[in-house]
């Protein structure tokens, strides 16, 4: 009886997948997202099997990053992410209209584009911190693997996931609510 109360006590809220630390993986942005790895992989209705692990990983990564940029105080402005967005916008899709084509048989929205600029912008900046002034390039990589190592185990110990939606990257499996 007491193991029962417990997994209903730690059932993840309604429309949830996973949760990191305090911050909820939605069912909708899943969803969202295994639309666009199915794009990505180039043939719709592929192996959801295969996607799902991919999509998660993916989506607690995005947590994992924002989470430690706030842990080392890394701030990237709306101002770097705009400037970013627009230079890689123009170096990819220089014609007029590329990009929204891009957009459409990708599925993913302008949003999802500038979330993934200002991650990218803030893992920049934790590779920084986490090579530090090492002088030598195996210096360097000794840091980042101790790092790694560091921010990987702190991040999972923080993450639960619903069933049917575990990956490696997850400590427990929790119940999904009804």
């Amino acid at each position: 009886m007491t193991s029962s109360l417990l997994a209903v006590s730690t059932a993840l809220a309604p429309g949830l997948v996973a949760r990191v630390a305090d911050r909820p993986v939605y069912k909708t942005d899943f969803d969202h997202w295994m639309v666009v790895a199915d794009r990505a992989d180039g043939h719709a209705g592929g192996d959801q099997d295969e996607l799902r692990p991919q999509v998660m990983q993916l989506l607690i990564s995005f947590h994992w990053i924002d989470l430690e940029a706030e842990r080392l105080k890394i701030t990237v402005s709306q101002r770097a992410v705009d400037t970013a967005f627009k230079r890689q916008q123009q170096q990819s899709f220089p014609g007029k209209g590329q990009y929204e084509e891009f957009l459409a048989e990708s599925g993913q929205t302008d949003a999802d584009v500038k979330r993934r600029v200002r991650l990218d912008l803030q893992a920049n900046g934790i590779h920084d911190r986490a090579v530090g002034n090492a002088k030598t390039a195996e210096g360097q990589q000794r840091r980042l693997d101790r790092y790694v190592r560091r921010f990987t185990s702190r991040y999972r110990r923080q993450t639960a996931c619903g069933t049917g939606y575990v990956t490696r990257d997850c400590v427990k499996e929790v119940p999904l609510s009804a």
